[in-house]
C-alpha cells in the first residue's frame, strides 16, 4: 500500500513539473476524482493549462476507463454519444483481449439519448463484471504505448516499476464544451447537457461516472442552460501573475545563452504587455518572434550582453510596434473564435459600445423599444453624401463618442429584448461592469475620447467610441454567439 502511494505521488510530482504554477488545480483535481464526484467543472480564461493538465491526468492514469471528447469537432447529438460508447468500448476490449487491436474493430451505433443510457449501461456491467488487478505493479496499460514526455520522463525515474496511478469509475471528459453553441450553448436544446448532469440518476447510480466539464465558463452558465440549479465541484484555473509567466518562458531560453540574460528579455515583454493579454500562449509567441531584435546589437558586436539599459533604450522602437499591433491581434483572433473565453455580459457590453457609437441618439428609442407609440407620416427627404445638395445630409466620418449611461441604456436594452427571463445578467453588479469595460479600454477596442477626465470613468463629459479595428463582421460574429440579431438594431 505504501509502494502504490509513493508511486501515485510520483505521477503527481511528473505532472507538476511538466506544468509551473498548476499544483494546487492538480491536486483538487487528483483528489476530486479519487473521492467518485459524479459532476466536475474546470473553467478559466485561454492558454491556463485546463485541457493538458486533464489529458496528462487521463493519459498517465493506468487502466482507468475514461473518454475524451473535443467538443469543436462534435456538431450532433449522434456523434456525441458514439463516441463515448466507442471509447468506451476500445479501452475495455483492448485490456481483456490482447489481439483486439489487429481485428475488425465493432462500430456502436446510437442515435438517441434513451439508447445511449442503455448501451453504456452493458458496456459498464461487462467491465466491472471482468476481475480487476488489485496492485498498480500488475496493471496492464490498455489501448496503445504513450509516446509522451511524461511518459519518457517517467519511465527513467522509476525502472524497477511503473508510475502510473488508477481511477475507479468512469470518467467522461468534455473538452471546450461552451464553444459548441449549436449543442451545448443553447437552453432551446438542453436535452444533451442536461443529460449528462444526471447521468448518474439515469443510470440508477449502479456505477460510478464522473463527467468532467472543461471550458471557460463557470456553474452559472451551466444553470442558464439546464434551467435549473447544477450541483458541482468547481476547480478554477486562473490567469498566470506576472512572476508566474516569467518563470513558464523562461523555460524557453536558447541553449546559446544564460537564463538571467533570457529572464531580464522576458520580464520586459511581460511587464509591457501584462495589462493588455495574460494570454501565455500569445505572450510566448511574442517573446519567441522578437528575441533576435532584441539580440541584434550583439550579433552586431555593437553592444554587450551585461548592457541591459542600452538593450532596453535600443528595443524600444520594437516594444511601441508590438503594442500598435496587438488590438488587431485580438480582433483578428476574436473573429475566429478563439476569444470564447469573454463572459457573456462583455460581449453584450462590446456590442452596446459598437451601436452607441454607430447610430444616432434620436435612434435608441426605435431601435430599442419594442412599442415606441403612433408614428406621423413624414414626407421622404432626399438623401445626398456629405457636402452635396439636398435637404438631409448624413453623416459618414466614423464612430462617435457616447457618454457609459447611453452605452449602459443600451447594454440593458439588448439583454431585456434577447436573454432569457431566468438570465443573471441583469443583476450583475456596476462594479463587474466597470471592470469589464476598463479591461476593453485597456485592449484598445474602446476608446476613451477625454484625456483630461481619465479618473472619472463615470462621468456625463467622459466619452467612450468604439475603435475602429471593430468591424461589422467582428461585432456579427460576437452577436452570433448571443443569439442576437445585431442588423436588427443597427438604425
Amino acid at each position: 500500500m505504501a509502494a502504490d502511494e509513493q508511486q501515485e505521488d510520483t505521477m503527481l510530482s511528473l505532472v507538476k513539473s511538466r506544468y509551473l504554477c498548476r499544483d494546487r488545480q492538480i491536486d483538487l483535481l487528483d483528489e476530486y476524482l479519487r473521492r467518485l464526484c459524479p459532476l466536475i467543472i474546470i473553467y478559466g480564461v485561454r492558454s491556463t493549462g485546463k485541457t493538458s493538465v486533464t489529458k496528462t491526468l487521463m493519459e498517465s492514469s493506468g487502466d482507468s476507463l475514461y473518454a475524451y471528447l473535443n467538443c469543436m469537432e462534435l456538431f450532433s447529438t449522434k456523434m456525441v454519444y458514439e463516441s463515448i460508447l466507442n471509447q468506451l468500448n476500445n479501452r475495455i476490449h483492448c485490456f481483456d483481449d490482447d489481439d483486439y487491436n489487429n481485428g475488425d474493430k465493432q462500430h456502436i451505433q446510437c442515435n438517441s439519448l434513451t439508447d445511449f443510457i442503455e448501451q453504456i449501461k452493458q458496456l459498464l456491467e461487462y467491465h466491472y463484471s471482468c476481475p480487476q488487478p488489485t496492485t498498480v505493479e500488475s496493471v496492464k496499460p490498455r489501448g496503445r504505448p504513450k509516446s509522451s514526455s511524461l511518459s519518457s520522463s517517467s519511465s527513467s525515474s522509476s525502472s524497477s516499476s511503473t508510475t502510473t496511478t488508477t481511477y475507479t469509475q468512469c470518467i467522461l471528459v468534455f473538452d471546450s464544451v461552451d464553444n459548441n453553441h449549436h449543442l451545448f450553448g443553447t437552453v432551446n436544446n438542453n436535452e444533451l447537457m442536461t443529460g449528462f448532469m444526471k447521468i448518474c440518476e439515469l443510470t440508477e447510480n449502479k456505477y460510478p461516472i464522473t463527467c468532467l466539464f472543461v471550458g471557460c465558463q463557470p456553474i452559472e452558465w451551466f444553470c442558464r442552460i439546464t434551467a435549473s440549479p447544477v450541483t458541482a465541484i468547481q476547480i478554477n484555473f486562473d490567469n498566470y501573475s506576472m512572476d508566474e509567466m516569467t518563470a513558464i518562458l523562461v523555460r524557453d531560453c536558447p541553449r546559446n545563452y544564460d537564463k538571467s540574460f533570457y529572464q531580464n528579455y522576458v520580464n520586459i515583454i511581460v511587464k509591457t504587455l501584462i495589462q493588455m493579454s495574460s494570454n501565455l500562449r500569445e505572450i510566448r509567441s511574442i517573446c519567441l518572434a522578437n528575441f533576435s531584435k532584441y539580440i541584434e546589437p550583439i550579433t552586431m558586436d555593437e553592444l554587450q550582453a551585461n548592457e541591459t539599459a542600452k538593450l532596453y533604450k535600443r528595443f524600444q522602437p520594437q516594444l511601441l510596434k508590438i503594442l500598435d499591433d496587438l488590438p488587431m491581434k485580438v480582433v483578428n483572433k476574436s473573429a475566429d473564435g478563439t476569444y470564447d473565453e469573454w463572459p457573456d455580459s462583455m460581449k453584450y457590453l462590446l456590442i452596446a459600445s459598437y451601436l452607441a457609437s454607430n447610430n444616432s441618439v434620436k435612434a435608441d428609442k426605435k431601435v430599442f423599444v419594442k412599442y415606441e407609440g403612433k408614428q406621423q407620416r413624414r414626407k421622404r427627404k432626399t438623401v445626398t453624401t456629405v457636402g452635396g445638395g439636398g435637404d438631409d445630409h448624413r453623416d459618414y466620418s466614423g464612430p462617435k463618442g457616447s457618454p457609459f449611461e447611453r452605452i449602459f441604456h443600451c447594454y440593458r436594452a439588448l439583454i431585456q429584448l434577447n436573454a432569457e427571463p431566468n438570465d443573471q445578467y441583469i443583476t450583475e453588479a456596476s462594479n463587474k461592469l466597470l471592470s469589464e469595460l476598463q479591461e476593453l479600454v485597456s485592449l484598445k477596442l474602446v476608446l476613451r475620447t477625454h484625456e483630461k477626465l481619465k479618473t472619472n470613468w463615470l462621468s456625463s463629459q467622459t466619452k467612450y467610441q468604439i475603435s475602429n479595428s471593430v468591424t461589422f463582421d467582428f461585432a456579427d460574429k460576437l452577436a452570433k454567439q448571443l443569439n442576437l440579431n445585431i442588423k436588427a438594431f443597427i438604425e
